[in-house]
């Protein structure tokens, strides 16, 4: 958790605007800052760069989020699969390219990894599918 921190701390949140998002830390960035010291970010945007086949500079980091997944699936649950249900700290981190949200999780010791159907935790029923899925 504090590692979370500390790299939320790091990443432009001085030209950005914190708000609490149901109980969830949120730190939305400005448009024109770039959290260039964040590791997890330039893991993610790298990634996301070679899989989409675009410059780095063309991806708009547009939220962090620090986040207590519900289970092992850190957000990202993969079918027929099973995972430890555990609440697991972790983040969430979305970009834009060409106005479509693309979704980063990471959480207990894992890295950022790309999540094509991500869920979030939901006070209610159950799990709530979001994005631009």
């Amino acid at each position: 958790m504090g590692v979370l921190f500390l790299i939320l701390a790091n990443c432009a949140c001085h030209s950005g605007v914190e708000v609490e998002l149901k109980g969830d830390k949120v730190i939305m960035p400005s448009q024109e800052s770039h959290p260039a010291s964040s590791t997890l970010v330039q893991l993610a945007q790298a990634d996301l760069a070679k899989r989409l086949n675009v410059l780095p500079s063309e991806i708009t980091l547009t939220e962090i989020r620090e986040i207590t997944w519900r289970d092992g699936s850190l957000g990202c649950p993969q079918p027929g699969m099973r995972y430890k249900q555990v609440l697991v700290n972790g983040s969430q981190i979305r970009f834009e390219v060409v106005g479509k949200s693309y979704y980063y999780h990471s959480g207990g010791g894992r890295g950022p990894f790309y999540c094509a159907r991500p869920i979030t935790p939901h006070k209610g029923v159950g799990p709530e599918p979001f994005g631009d899925t």
